[in-house]
């Protein structure tokens, strides 16, 4: 139903589908000004992690917990950051003695693996999906490493982290987060955007009447169908150039026409 109700949105539109946004740089996300705090915490974590263990210990968790709804961005939000701070994918080509940082997905075959070589390295690790125990984090042989791992931390290198992701619990498969998890964590939460933050979002695609008209659709589109979330506002709005103007939705309908910026 989501992946219908883009391409109707699409083709009333006029404008071709793009393919799915690459991180850029922060100052080029789609953040509203509201959660900008969220960077600047991540960051400060993250600068942290750099200084001996011996200075910082008692004052930082070394595993951040975003937690936030689906299609937020939140996987985008930390992708960004470490690239923003000149982290390189431990898969991509990076120069000599730069920083890396790992990923680990549903698909990834060895958590404990990829986590042992980051903190012997000093890289960063992240991790989506934190909370579905059937991923790759899922189990009690990955909670007792981790413990091992965090309480010694004779085998972490300083710049060690992990940067990990989680939906609100309640949705599907998501647990609710441990008093273990809470415990050695940083815990944090991606706050749902509010009609004002959508508006702030739109108004950098779109005339201010049009983003109006563009975000009051959004919230109809999602109460007629709760497959519609965040994810879907900004791939439908992302495309718009900010050269279209005059924009109508109604009924599920748009009208776009080019005009001056």
């Amino acid at each position: 139903q989501r992946a219908k109700f883009i391409t109707e949105i699409y083709t009333t539109m006029g404008v071709a589908r793009r393919e799915a946004r690459g991180v850029g740089e922060i100052k080029d996300l789609d953040i509203p000004s509201s959660h900008q705090s969220l960077i600047a915490v991540i960051k400060e974590d993250l600068a942290l992690a750099q200084e001996p263990r011996g200075l910082v210990e008692s004052k930082i968790k070394l595993i951040v917990l975003l937690e936030g709804s689906s299609g937020i961005g939140k996987s985008t939000l930390l992708r960004a950051i470490l690239k923003d701070a000149n982290y390189y994918l431990s898969s991509a080509a990076a120069p000599v003695n730069s920083k890396i940082y790992y990923e680990i997905t549903g698909k990834s075959k060895d958590a404990i693996a990829i986590i042992k070589q980051a903190a012997a390295e000093g890289a960063v690790v992240v991790i989506d999906e934190w909370n579905v125990s059937e991923g790759a984090r899922g189990g009690k042989r990955f909670e007792e490493f981790l413990n091992t791992l965090l309480d010694q931390a004779t085998d972490i290198k300083p710049g060690f982290m992990i940067l990990a992701s989680q939906n609100s619990a309640g949705d599907l498969g998501r647990s609710s987060s441990s008093k273990a998890d809470l415990n050695r964590t940083h815990f944090l939460t991606y706050n749902d955007y509010s009609e004002k933050d959508l508006l702030e979002i739109a108004n950098r695609y779109l005339d201010s009447a049009s983003a109006r008209i563009f975000v009051k659709d959004f919230y109809a589109a999602r109460a007629a169908n709760p497959a519609i979330n965040y994810r879907t506002f900004f791939e439908t709005l992302a495309p718009q150039p900010k050269s279209m103007r005059e924009t109508k939705l109604g009924g599920g309908a748009a009208v776009l026409t080019s005009g001056a910026p």
